[in-house]
């Protein structure tokens, strides 16, 4: 039987007609997500994060299934400091990533900067819980990094030892992991080594809230005041009528940026230990956050009547007093010598008075005469080596500046506050490469969160320029 084309001609061009609807809908969906991805590499390149983690914002259902693309996405957002959304988009990615391996990746705007294994994935969604206060799966996520490491790096397992001994007491694992990385000559074994008799002390102690409260403070004495401020969570749910965990959980959400809840929690402590003058220092301390500096007068001065003699107390209404009335500076340092007049042989009041003393510009009729007298008593003292260096620093004498501080490494390579001072110094004397380098070092050393850190960082921010090329993200 014959064709009949003139009947099947319309259905062919009604078919013709549907591909190309088809075809022009796909481009349509296409185009938007290929345009966004180059302005994504493109913002990468100009180190503008924020930008490039918009790109996902055209994506469609065949875009989202894309573990490149989900995985750039999680990066661009980490880099933006929108740690909640690079949360979401990590686990994501986890579900067809981790399933392979060898899977690797390539950041834009990079070329050929893979990601080796699935302990490297682990570790990165580890950062973004933590960075997220999601610490139960930062947790898990460490743990999966060092079981999935051939040779995991002490780094990986330093940051799920401070993790279990934040999450579960008392924690074996964690000393042993602790006691071993303590060897190493690194940055961390100091703060393994601290972390790790904690535990063993804590051990010892029948409250199980006072021991978790007591870890929560080597971890901050650590630089680690994310994992403190949740063992300090979990001993006020063990024991909500211990005061010490509130008032150092509201410590620890000063710290992290959460005023509302800092304030709540010292309020409980107030109420539970009324004549504790720890939550009166930290209602102080959150007053002068607030900009609310005659608060924070009036509950330094309540902290300090009640232990005239504490130089941490004396000094925090020192400070709090000049910031509420600006030029009471004879008062604030009669209240600081105070403290060394009781206890003359205690080199921490002299070393609190020099310290003010210098932020106040008064280093001759201050500041030295008080470390003159700590070095006559300890003439090794690091600290007192380094502020002595500093106060030379402020009157513009470089070689005694720089033989104190030389002194001061000397007596400890690892203080973070003689590295800085002589990152200051090379930078003054236009020695621009070791000024980085002592900065680099004082970042090293101090803690994460320490004013030696802030400044540190500040400074080198001002030695390296804003447009230099951004570095993959490094990994822990």
């Amino acid at each position: 039987m014959p064709w009949n084309w003139h009947r099947l001609a319309p259905w062919l061009l009604l078919g013709l007609l549907a591909g190309a609807l088809y075809a022009a809908h796909r481009w349509a969906q296409a185009a938007p997500y290929a345009a966004a991805q180059q302005r994504a590499a493109r913002a990468w390149r100009e180190a503008r994060f924020a930008a490039a983690g918009a790109w996902l914002a055209a994506q469609d259902a065949d875009a989202a299934a894309d573990p490149a693309a989900t995985y750039r996405y999680a990066l661009a957002l980490a880099r933006s400091g929108q740690w909640d959304r690079a949360l979401a988009a990590w686990e994501a990615l986890f579900g067809p990533a981790l399933d392979r391996a060898g899977l690797a990746f390539t950041l834009p705007g990079y070329a050929a900067t893979p990601d080796p294994t699935a302990a490297a994935l682990w570790a990165r969604y580890a950062r973004a819980a933590d960075q997220a206060h999601a610490w139960p799966r930062a947790t898990a996520a460490w743990r999966a990094a060092v079981q999935t490491a051939p040779q995991p790096p002490a780094a990986y397992r330093y940051e799920y030892a401070l993790h279990l001994a934040a999450a579960a007491f008392p924690a074996p694992e964690a000393r042993a992991l602790l006691t071993e990385l303590a060897q190493d000559a690194s940055p961390r074994a100091r703060a393994a080594q601290r972390v790790a008799q904690a535990l063993a002390e804590a051990t010892l102690a029948d409250d199980p809230a006072y021991a978790r409260t007591f870890v929560g403070r080597a971890l901050a004495a650590a630089g680690r005041w994310d994992l403190a401020t949740w063992s300090w969570a979990l001993a006020v749910r063990h024991n909500p009528a211990y005061p010490p965990a509130w008032a150092y959980f509201g410590e620890g959400a000063l710290r992290l940026g959460w005023p509302q809840r800092a304030a709540g929690a010292l309020w409980v402590a107030r109420r539970l230990a009324p004549h504790d003058p720890l939550p009166m220092l930290l209602l102080s301390r959150w007053a002068q956050g607030q900009n609310r500096p005659f608060t924070a007068l009036a509950w330094a001065r309540r902290a300090w009547a009640l232990e005239p003699d504490n130089p941490a107390l004396a000094a925090n209404l020192a400070a709090a007093l000049t910031q509420a009335l600006p030029g009471q500076v004879e008062p604030a340092l009669a209240l600081l010598r105070y403290p060394v007049r009781i206890h003359p042989q205690d080199p921490r009041a002299r070393l609190t008075l020099a310290r003010l003393a210098l932020q106040w510009g008064l280093a001759e009729p201050v500041a030295l005469p008080a470390l003159r007298a700590v070095l006559a008593q300890h003439p090794q003292h690091p600290t007192a080596l380094a502020l002595m260096g500093y106060a030379y620093l402020q009157q513009g004498d470089m070689t005694l500046a720089r033989r104190f501080l030389d002194r001061a490494l000397a007596q400890d390579p690892t203080l973070a506050e003689a590295h800085l001072y002589l990152g200051w110094l090379a930078a003054q004397a236009g020695r621009t490469g070791e000024a980085r380098d002592h900065l680099r070092q004082a970042l090293q050393w101090a803690p994460s969160g320490d004013p030696v850190a802030v400044l540190a960082r500040r400074s080198l921010q001002r030695l390296e320029p804003a447009s230099a090329t951004p570095q993959a993200p490094p990994e822990p």
